[in-house]
This record gives C-alpha cells, structure tokens and sequence, in this order.
C-alpha cells in the first residue's frame, strides 16, 4: 500500500475554497479527511488505469481514478467528474489547481465545461456590492451617497433587511427596485455584467480537483519507486 501524497498551500492557492467562509478551507479539510488514505492499483496497463484511495479504517471519502486514452474519470463519495483533454490525462493534471482551465476540459452534463461547475455566493453579491458602492460613491454629494448607502442597508445588508437575493435574478432584481436618489438612480441597470463576479466554483468539484492532483502524484511516486526496484533485481 502507498499513502496518498499530501498537498501545500501552493497547490490550493487560487482555489475559490480555499479560505471557504464557516468551514475549514480546501487544504486543510483535504488534510483531515484523505490524511490516511492509502492507494491500491486496481489495473495498471498503459494508459489504461484503475487506482482505488481509501482510508483502510473506514470508507469516508474513498475515490477511484480511472483513465483510458484522451480521459480522466474520478468517482467516489465527492461525486463523479470525468475529464478529456490530452492522451494522457496524468499528464494535463500538473502544477496547481488551476480550477478555471481544468474546468474548461470537464465533460459534465449536457454541454459541460466551467458553468456546470459554479454556484452562485449571496457572500460574494454582498461583497460586491459593498465595494461597487464604495467605488462609485466617493466623488457624490454626500446628502445622496448617504441616502444610498442607507438604501442598501436598510434593504439588502442591515440584520432587519429580508430582501430575496438567493439567486443571481432575485439579486439583480432587488437592486432594480432600490429607491436611489436621482444621482444615481440608473447605477444598477448594467449590474448582470457583474453577475460573474458573485460565482464561484462548488465545494465538490475542487475537493475532487485536490483528490486528482494527489493520487497523480502517488501515482507517479510509486511507479517511480517500483521502477527503481526493479533495476536494482536486475543488478
């Protein structure tokens, strides 16, 4: 049995889970949960592969990756996301998790590609909306930046606010119906164009993407190792 390879902060640092708000961040909840998983080769002729990762304590967590030639498949308790791309897919999985290209290559749902993969973040609207405002604000009168900030407040932000921003639709049509003063009563009316911004990639697909990165490595280290046993015999 090989352990899994562990993972660093430079192999999750543009992850949109890394610093996940009201969880633990991608790393280190990638550390707790796949910290013991040992790696067995199901089937290992070319490109054809089977690689089972489990904790031999339990079964939390278990994937399987699975490639042929042009794919990549991983399954398990994180779901199941298959890839295409290059002949060998060990080979495109390198480097950091680069979430946004690798996502470009997924093969999921009808169409695929990056937009099967993202959620919409009420954290992230509020983000920007607070920074939006900030942005376009400073050069008003300040009668109208506070009636507009008060609007915002008394709507979306304050803890008495019960507005419905739970899609990126309700969102924007929520900004549409604030009651901004006349200075800037027109503001919102391109705000889709931002909408992109308040996305970010799901939790699963990310976790999967680690899980990806770390069997290839273990992968890589023990036919490493077994090829330099097998020259030492040979001796």
């Amino acid at each position: 049995m090989t352990t899994l390879h562990q993972l660093t902060e430079d192999d999750v640092q543009y992850c949109d889970n890394r610093n996940r708000a009201g969880s633990p961040g991608l790393l280190r909840s990638f550390s707790k949960n796949f910290g013991n998983h040992e790696m067995t080769v199901m089937h290992d002729e070319g490109l054809y592969r089977h690689l089972r990762f489990k904790n031999p304590k339990n079964g939390f967590y278990w994937f399987d990756l699975i490639t042929w030639p042009g794919n990549l498949t991983i399954t398990g308790d994180m779901g199941t996301y298959a890839f295409a791309r290059l002949e060998d897919m060990f080979d495109f999985f390198t480097g950091y998790i680069n979430t946004d290209y690798w996502a470009e290559k997924l093969k999921a749902g009808a169409s695929g590609g990056r937009s099967e993969v993202k959620n919409y973040d009420e954290s992230l609207f509020k983000q920007w909306l607070v920074q939006d405002f900030w942005q376009h604000s400073r050069d008003m009168d300040h009668d109208v930046t506070t009636a507009w900030w008060g609007e915002i407040k008394d709507e979306i932000l304050g803890k008495h606010a019960y507005a419905d921003i739970s899609s990126p639709d309700s969102a924007l049509r929520k900004l549409h119906r604030l009651g901004l003063p006349r200075a800037c009563r027109n503001h919102y009316d391109d705000a889709w164009e931002a909408a992109s911004a308040w996305m970010q990639y799901d939790w699963h697909v990310e976790v999967c993407l680690a899980a990806i990165v770390a069997g290839i490595r273990t992968y890589n280290e023990h036919a490493k190792t077994e090829q330099l046993a097998a020259k030492e015999n040979t001796k």
